[in-house]
């Protein structure tokens, strides 16, 4: 019994250490999809899989939250809403960015809603 306690001990002191020190490494995210992604473009997508993978890959300016039923800023905060509920003025977060590092910006968002209306 006294040889098997300094190693409990090590152990529980092992243990503690690997759980208090707070550094998350990294992790890979895996989709599983029944069907091959057709399209990455917003613009075209009609299949679900292109559906599951634009919702993992793209961000919108607010987000919806399943667990209590709201409404979440995302690339924008909450919008303030006009007296008469028509106009909705979205303020884009400044710490959003492309995969190159280039800002995300007001015009990004302009482009793509033309481009998915027009």
């Amino acid at each position: 019994m006294k040889l098997a306690a300094p190693f409990v001990l090590l152990a529980i002191v092992l243990l503690a250490a690997a759980v208090l020190d707070g550094t998350a490494g990294e992790a890979d995210l895996v989709l599983v999809n029944r069907a091959d992604v057709f399209t990455l473009d917003p613009q075209r997508m009609s299949y679900t899989q292109d559906f599951r993978m634009a919702y993992a890959l793209y961000e919108g300016l607010v987000r919806w939250n399943n667990r209590d039923f709201t409404v979440e800023p995302a690339a924008a905060d909450l919008p303030e809403i006009s007296a008469d509920r028509r106009t909705y003025t979205f303020t884009l977060r400044g710490d959003r960015r492309w995969s190159d590092g280039a800002p995300v910006t007001v015009h990004d968002f302009i482009y793509s809603w033309r481009r998915l209306v027009l």
